[in-house]
This record gives structure tokens, C-alpha cells and sequence, in this order.
């Protein structure tokens, strides 16, 4: 259930919302309570009592950097951790109102996976007018589906509660995180830059082995915990490792 739409913006109060939430909730309790926030996105702590899902919808392109979509994410994570999921609407339209365009699909990529790595799990892309309008560029919509596959198939790994080995990356161009299941731990990595970048990872624990790029159909070395690899501008990679 949808209940409003970025309410800070428009002025609704907390007090508002939540007798709607009850209202929903008491005719059907199975179904989650969601509410989108437009910034000041910190507004959104004050509605925590009416949702059951924390969506956020930061629009940064052509004015603002991409950057802007995980820095916000990791803003809300931390504000609801172990409270309430978040879920992040990425831009998917442009070229109208006050957006000078719309993103490119690398753009799309980069705050896709920037919201995932900082702790999003749900993904929920604002278009307009229909999939033939915004996006303009068939590319980019297109994008939009291979990342859905993407995530999909990391299901296991991104609703896995078991404790993981923690990756850092060497440059703040990049960003990294990983996550546990049944022994095979998966790392995420994104660059945050219109730029290619080398990135260079540590793990902790010092393992050794091969990391499987797997949408590349590749692998790189790691040794004694760490490895390294190229990421194009905007791109992001996976890589599995099999620790036994």
C-alpha cells in the first residue's frame, strides 16, 4: 500500500499518516505500509510510525551527482537499521520540468547498485508517461531489466543474515560490500565516477583463491585477501568466491 507521496514536501503530518496506517493495517494486515520522501530525506525518521517500508527518491541528474543516491541510502540505513527496510526510487526519466535530461543507462547502473551496496533492498524505478516515453532511450530501460535480473539472482546473498567477511575498497571512487550464504561469499563494487577506475579490494580473513566475475564469464585472483580489477565509468561487478 501506497499511502502518500513525499508528505514532508507537501506538508502532511506524521499525525495524518499514521491513522491512515492504522486504517490499512486493521482491514488488511498482510500487506507492507510504503511512503516515498523527497529530501530533506532525514524528514522521513519523523513518519516512522506510519510505514512499514522506507522509500526514498532522490532525482539527482543533470544537476547533482549520482553520488548523491548512495549517500542517501546509507543515510536512511542507518536511521532505520533493524527497524525498517529501504527501498530507493531511481531516476529513470528526464528532459522536462526542471530535469534537463534523463540519465544515461551507466548513470542508471552506478545508483542502482550505490543503493543496493549501501543497504537498499528494493529497487523501484520512476519513469513517466509509459515505458515508450521516459526512458527515452530504449538502452537505458533495457538496463533497467538486466540490473533487475542482476539483483534477483543475488536474492540469496542480499536477504542472507549470516555474518559476513567484510571487504574494503582502496579508492573512494569505488565502493564495495559483501554478504554470506552456504559458504560462498559474494562481492559487490560500484564505480561512483564518469570515469574507468582500477579497483583494488581487501577482505578480511585473508583468503585465497579465484573470484568469479559472474555477469562476465571470467575470474580474477584473489591472494591473501586481496585482488584487483578495472571498472568502466559508472559500471559495477560481482564476484564470487567459494570458500571451500
Amino acid at each position: 500500500w501506497y499511502i502518500a507521496d513525499e508528505p514532508a514536501g507537501h506538508r502532511v503530518a506524521p499525525e495524518v499518516l499514521e491513522e491512515a496506517y492504522r486504517t490499512v493495517r486493521e482491514y488488511d494486515p498482510w500487506h507492507p505500509v510504503t511512503i516515498v520522501f523527497m529530501t530533506p530525506f532525514r524528514a522521513a525518521k519523523n513518519y516512522a510510525g506510519a510505514l512499514d517500508i522506507v522509500m526514498a527518491d532522490p532525482y539527482p541528474v543533470p544537476d547533482m551527482p549520482v553520488t548523491t543516491v548512495g549517500n542517501i541510502t546509507g543515510q536512511l540505513v542507518s536511521e532505520f537499521a533493524g527497524r525498517k527496510p529501504v527501498w530507493i526510487v531511481p531516476q529513470a526519466f528526464g528532459g522536462g520540468e526542471w530535469w534537463g535530461r534523463e540519465p544515461s543507462l551507466q548513470e542508471m547502473r552506478s545508483m542502482t547498485y550505490q543503493a543496493i551496496i549501501k543497504g537498499a533492498r528494493g529497487i523501484q524505478y520512476f519513469i513517466r508517461q509509459g515505458l515508450n516515453f521516459f526512458p527515452k532511450s530504449t538502452a537505458a530501460w533495457a538496463e533497467c531489466g538486466r540490473m533487475a535480473v542482476e539483483i534477483a539472482e543475488m536474492t540469496p546473498w542480499l536477504l542472507s543474515d549470516e555474518k559476513t567477511l567484510p571487504v574494503k575498497s582502496a579508492s573512494g571512487d569505488v565502493i564495495a560490500t559483501s554478504a554470506l550464504y552456504e559458504n560462498q561469499l559474494l562481492i559487490l563494487a560500484v564505480n561512483r565516477t564518469n570515469a574507468p577506475r582500477r579497483a583494488d579490494f581487501s577482505i578480511t580473513g585473508g583468503i585465497s583463491g579465484k573470484a568469479r566475475v559472474i555477469f562476465d564469464n571470467r575470474s580474477v585472483s584473489v591472494s591473501g585477501g586481496y585482488f584487483s580489477d578495472q571498472l568502466s565509468s559508472f559500471g559495477s561487478q560481482a564476484y564470487l568466491i567459494d570458500l571451500e
